[in-house]
C-alpha cells in the first residue's frame, strides 16, 4: 500500500457530544502538525458537524453493516493514511483500519484489539480527568501543552440567518432541550420542564426555544401544549448546523447531559446541564460560565445505564425550584 506521510486519518467518536469532546486535542494536534492534512471516519449524521471544523480537511463515510464496513475499508486504502487515530474503544473500530492495512493504527488498549494495533495508549483511570483530556494522550501530545480550550466551530452565515428568522428579538432568549439519546436515565422529568418553562414565562416574559432530534419532538410538545405562553418547538427540523446557530443566539440552555448540551458550550451559549448521577468532572460542558446541576447522596460515575432507577430518582430529587434559582442569579 503506496502511502501519504502527510495524511492522516482520525476515526471518531459516533456521538455528538463525544465528537465535540475529541475536538480541543485535534486542534492542538494541527497546530502542532500544519502540513498535515487531517481526515476524520464519521457517521453520516455527524458530517454536518465535522464540516464547521476547520482543522478537518477531508470526510470519510462509516456505517454500521458489513457491506458499508467494507466500503469504508475501500475508502481508508484509497484515502492512503501514514497513520489512523481511533477515538472510539470498540473492537470494530479497530479492525476497519487493520483490514485496511494502514501502516500506523493508534488507539487505547482495551476490548481485545491490541494485535489489530501497532501502537496501544493505556486508558485514563483518574475518574476527575474529563474526557476531552484523555484524547490528548492519544495524540501524544505532552501535559503541559494541554488545554481547557472550547471546541472551534464556523458556522455558516446561511445558518445564522436561519436562527435570525426564527427567534424573536427584543427578549431574552432560552433554549430548552429535554431530551437525551442514552434514554431516560440521563432526562430531567419532563413535567419538571413544564414547571421550568412556565416559571422563566411569569418571571422573565422570555422567548423559549424547545430543541431535539425529531425522536424528541412529542417531548418538546409534551412541553409547548402545556405552556403557559407561546414558545417555538424545533425539535426535528433543524440540521446540526441550524441548531448550533440557534444555540450561539441563546443567553442561556437548560439541558441534561446530552450532546445538544455539549454543542450549546462549544458555541459560547451558557449552559445549566442537569447531571442526576453522571460525572461532571468527567464529561461536563466545556468552557467558562456553565452551572452542572448534581443529585446530591449519589455515587457519581461517566458510565450510566441507559435504564436506571437509582439514577431516576436521582433527577427527580432535583426540584425545578433548584434549577429556575439558579437561572435568576444567572440572568441576574
Amino acid at each position: 500500500m503506496i502511502v501519504c506521510e502527510n495524511r492522516i486519518l482520525i476515526y471518531c467518536p459516533n456521538w455528538l457530544g463525544d465528537s465535540i469532546m475529541s475536538m480541543p486535542a485535534i486542534q492542538a494536534f494541527s497546530r502542532s502538525n500544519q502540513n498535515t492534512k487531517i481526515g476524520v471516519i464519521t457517521t453520516p449524521s455527524l458530517f454536518s458537524l465535522w464540516k464547521m471544523q476547520p482543522c478537518v480537511h477531508d470526510i470519510l463515510p462509516f456505517q454500521n453493516t458489513a457491506k458499508e464496513l467494507l466500503k469504508t475499508v475501500a475508502s481508508i486504502k484509497q484515502y492512503a493514511p501514514a497513520k489512523i487515530f481511533i477515538m472510539p474503544n470498540s473492537f470494530r473500530s479497530a479492525i476497519i483500519p487493520f483490514l485496511a492495512n494502514v501502516p500506523q493504527r493508534i488507539g487505547f488498549r482495551g476490548h481485545f484489539r491490541s494485535l489489530l494495533l501497532t501502537k496501544t495508549i493505556e486508558p485514563e483511570k483518574n475518574i476527575n480527568v474529563h474526557q476531552s483530556m484523555e484524547y490528548y494522550a492519544l495524540f501524544n501530545i505532552p501535559p503541559d501543552r494541554r488545554q481547557n480550550e472550547l471546541p472551534i466551530l464556523k458556522i455558516p452565515e446561511t445558518e445564522m440567518l436561519f436562527a435570525q428568522t426564527n427567534i424573536p428579538s427584543g427578549k431574552i432568549n432560552f433554549a430548552i432541550i429535554p431530551g437525551a439519546a442514552r434514554g431516560p436515565a440521563k432526562r430531567w422529568p419532563i413535567t419538571y420542564f413544564i414547571q421550568l418553562v412556565n416559571k422563566l414565562y411569569k418571571v422573565f416574559s422570555c422567548n423559549i426555544i424547545l430543541l431535539g432530534s425529531a425522536n424528541e419532538y412529542n417531548l418538546c410538545y409534551e412541553i409547548q401544549k402545556n405552556a403557559t405562553g407561546e414558545v417555538v418547538n424545533l425539535a426535528g427540523k433543524t440540521s446540526i448546523k441550524q441548531l448550533a446557530a440557534i444555540l450561539s443566539q441563546c443567553h442561556i440552555v437548560v439541558c441534561n447531559d446530552s450532546g445538544g448540551m455539549h454543542l450549546a458550550a462549544a458555541v459560547g451559549a451558557k449552559v445549566v446541564a442537569i447531571y442526576g448521577i453522571t460525572n461532571p468532572a468527567q464529561t461536563g460542558p466545556l468552557g467558562k460560565g456553565h452551572v452542572v446541576i448534581t443529585a446530591e447522596g449519589f455515587i457519581h460515575d461517566r458510565k450510566v445505564p441507559r435504564f436506571s432507577s437509582i439514577a431516576e430518582k436521582a433527577l427527580h430529587s432535583i426540584t425545578p425550584e433548584k434549577v429556575f434559582n439558579i437561572i435568576e442569579r444567572l440572568v441576574g
